[in-house]
């Protein structure tokens, strides 16, 4: 996941497309003359569920079985219908629990 990065008051067309995103009708804000403070744009907070997804390493694979996969996705032998079948069925029991 990319991080989130403030918004640059340098960039016109980005700047004017966020201060016209704030609430409020427009006649009641006056024209900005100068483009406004990083700090006073919006701004994300991760949650600690969400700070934590970032921090977990991946899995570690073996070398050898990527080398076989690679292998068969290669040679056009990797997508069987027993795989096809445990893919669609995973997917659709998924869907119910949402």
């Amino acid at each position: 996941m990319q991080p989130v990065r403030p918004v640059d008051p340098q960039q016109p067309r980005l700047a004017a497309r966020v201060s016209a995103q704030r609430p409020g009708p427009a006649a009641a804000r006056p024209a900005p003359t100068t483009p406004p403070d990083v700090s006073d744009i919006d701004r994300v907070e991760l949650s600690a569920a969400a700070q934590q997804d970032q921090v977990i390493e991946p899995r570690p694979v073996a070398e050898s079985r990527l080398d076989e996969v690679r292998a068969q996705i290669a040679a056009g032998t990797y997508l069987t219908p027993d795989k096809i079948d445990y893919v669609v069925e995973r997917l659709y029991e998924e869907l119910r629990r949402q």
